[in-house]
């Protein structure tokens, strides 16, 4: 894992498809292909320095100019998930966690957004009934509930930053 990485240098030395694809993948913003193309243009003139030159490119690239700040989100958080390698860690963790866990613990995990949810999603279901030998001895691994749990109505008028979380948990238990 290159830890240096900076979002400067995923913006001026990735190619225009690498770009891209960070983009559909990660920010599932549907102009990422001009966004790319305008990225790698400024990044050619020496003009992809700041968030405001970022911000800059993709003004230029979209031509619904309805919700800008969605496709700001989008775009940087696809940018914040390449330079942090977001998903590998958190596959890493998830394969490493039961392992660590003893007998009667739980492993929970709560996401924010669509694409790590449905990491998360697959690798419990994945995890589910299989059996772990460590030094805590055989155990099993089990999810707690097919279902997940989300915030109820009055913790989001509370708190508007909750209403996209999911929550989701495995048990371990003796095999």
């Amino acid at each position: 894992i290159n830890y240096n990485k900076t979002a400067y240098d995923v913006l001026n030395s990735y190619s225009e498809e690498n770009i891209a694809s960070i983009i559909r993948d990660y920010g599932e913003e549907k102009s990422y292909k001009n966004i790319a193309k305008n990225i790698v243009q400024y990044s050619k003139k020496g003009r992809m320095n700041t968030t405001f030159d970022l911000k800059k490119a993709i003004i230029e690239s979209v031509k619904y100019k309805t919700n800008m700040n969605k496709v700001f989100s989008r775009v940087f958080q696809a940018v914040r998930i390449e330079v942090n390698d977001e998903f590998k860690n958190i596959q890493d963790m998830i394969k490493m966690l039961p392992g660590k866990v003893r007998i009667g613990g739980r492993i929970l995990w709560l996401t924010f957004h669509s694409l790590e949810d449905r990491l998360v999603k697959r690798a419990t279901f994945a995890l589910n009934d299989t059996v772990v030998n460590d030094s805590y001895g055989k155990k099993k691994v089990m999810l707690i509930s097919k279902k997940i749990v989300r915030p109820k109505r009055s913790e989001i008028l509370s708190n508007r930053r909750s209403r996209s979380a999911k929550l989701r948990g495995l048990k371990i238990t003796h095999c």
